[in-house]
């Protein structure tokens, strides 16, 4: 998780990067001072529940304009009206849709947004099977032990 500044209908507040989260948040209090207009849609759970098994009050789902100096999107978040740690917590489909990028360096973290890097030579494959050469522990030791030598 990473906390970074991002702009919500042309304000600038902070955002917690969430790579944890299944849905993006904002708080009530957040949502009155950015967009004080928007309209909430209230067809939608009344609560629901965080990694730490706590249950977040929901008022219901808002459509708001996110962007940063290299993207802008529009997507629903829910609004709560509990606090949170910061006003606006951006879940995976958000980072999705900004096209995020979260590098983690000795030097910190660094958030991209609009990455066009092809991430897809690097996946794994879909199925494994039992003739594929795969490294054992033994031979990862090994191996190890031959670049030391």
């Amino acid at each position: 998780m990473v906390i970074g500044n991002i702009c919500v209908e042309d304000n600038v507040i902070p955002a917690l990067f969430d790579t944890g989260a299944e849905v993006s948040l904002i708080s009530r209090q957040a949502l009155q001072r950015l967009a004080p207009t928007a309209e909430i849609y209230t067809n939608s759970a009344h609560h629901i529940i965080v990694a730490d098994g706590g249950a977040l009050n929901v008022d219901g789902i808002v459509m708001l304009k996110v962007s940063t100096n290299r993207i802008t999107i529009y997507d629903e978040f829910i609004v709560v009206s509990d606090d949170l740690y910061v006003p606006v917590l951006l879940g995976c489909p958000t980072m999705g849709k900004l096209r995020t990028t979260i590098r983690v360096s000795p030097h910190g973290m660094h958030v991209t947004t609009n990455d066009e890097h092809d991430f897809s030579p690097y996946s794994a494959p879909k199925e494994v099977r039992f003739n594929d050469n795969y490294s054992t522990a033994n031979q990862l030791e090994k191996d190890q032990q031959e670049i030391t030598a």
